[in-house]
């Protein structure tokens, strides 16, 4: 008998291979998109590795911040308030101890995944009202190269405060060096900032404040404040109900008339040596006064001590013939 051994035909071979470089690509394209969302993750750490960095630097070390912006220039005209003029860096930021944070069309510090700087620059925003007016507000910017980044990235922005030369004169004021992010308001100790005007603080009272906050927090009558709406208007609900009227008044009981007054005394006696005597108040009254007075004898040796559970001694010292008796007089109340 005959074996024939029959093997696959070219279409079966085609359609094989057809389906082989199908898969094969989309595998590919799979593994392209991975490492290709990997480097766009490790570019995001990178870049807010970077703007801790910068962040260290300008805070600080004044002298790095004193370095970037120093002797640039800018015109005071050009400055509104919300933005103003921006001054390329050409030369970069380079920290204290020389080393380069980032530079124009050079890679960023530290990347292992390509990022370049496309520029870096100092946007000077704000003016300080005056005593102030030599201190500006601005923004240190720095944007990477696009064609460098997987996705696209904001560039990296960081708030510093600069002091120009006093006398430079107004077209060109000139950058003295980095100042301290906290300056001290131009108001009174009583009074806050609530804005700026034609170069001038606007300051206001606590007490104003509040007062401008209430003055329309009103409620009709028969009706009680119960909140604030988003818009500011007051939440009113009406009184609750006192059932026919305010309830009968509570019949009179201790410490609810007239306080009621009372006296007591005692007078030392004895010869031939100190005596003394001691009065107090019955429980549920209160000394209110404790006084001395002569009984009899001389008039030397004579007082009265207040003691602290509501009473009162009289001391009173006798010599060789007479004594000097004392009156402790004690008025009590209830």
């Amino acid at each position: 008998m005959q074996i024939k051994n029959k093997g696959f035909s070219l279409i079966e071979i085609l359609v094989a291979l057809g389906i082989f470089s199908f898969v094969s690509l989309a595998f590919a394209s799979f593994i392209s998109q991975t490492v290709r969302e990997l480097r766009a993750a490790n570019q995001k750490t990178e870049m807010l590795s970077f703007e801790r960095d910068l962040e260290t630097a300008l805070r600080l070390d004044m002298n790095s911040c004193s370095g970037i912006v120093g002797g640039l220039s800018f015109n005071r005209g050009s400055v509104t308030g919300t933005s103003g003029p921006v001054i390329q860096i050409p030369n970069g930021l380079t920290s204290s101890n020389g080393t380069v944070l980032a530079a124009p069309n050079q890679p960023l510090l530290g990347t292992t995944t390509g990022l370049r700087v496309a520029r870096t620059e100092l946007e000077v925003q704000e003016e300080l009202p005056s005593p102030n007016d030599h201190i500006y507000r601005g923004i240190l910017r720095v944007a990477l190269d696009p064609d460098s980044t997987i996705r696209s990235f904001v560039p990296t922005e960081s708030q510093i405060w600069f002091e120009v030369d006093p006398n430079s004169p107004a077209g060109s004021r000139e950058i003295e060096g980095c100042a301290p992010a906290v300056v001290a308001s131009p108001c009174d100790v009583d009074q806050i900032q609530v804005g700026t005007g034609t170069g001038q603080a606007i300051c206001t009272s606590m007490a104003q404040l509040i007062a401008d906050a209430f003055q329309n927090l009103t409620c009709p009558p028969n009706t009680l404040l119960a909140g604030v709406n988003p818009d500011g208007t007051p939440i009113c609900s009406p009184m609750p109900n006192m059932g026919g009227g305010l309830p009968p008044p509570l019949p009179p009981g201790p410490g609810t008339g007239p306080p009621e007054s009372t006296t007591k005394s005692c007078t030392t006696s004895g010869r031939g040596t100190s005596r003394i005597c001691e009065v107090y108040c019955d429980p549920g009254w209160t000394r209110t006064s404790c006084i001395g007075q002569r009984a009899r004898g001389s008039n030397a040796g004579r007082s009265v001590v207040l003691l602290g559970n509501n009473g009162c001694r009289a001391e009173g010292r006798c010599g060789p013939r007479t004594c000097d008796h004392t009156t402790a007089i004690l008025t009590c109340i209830r």
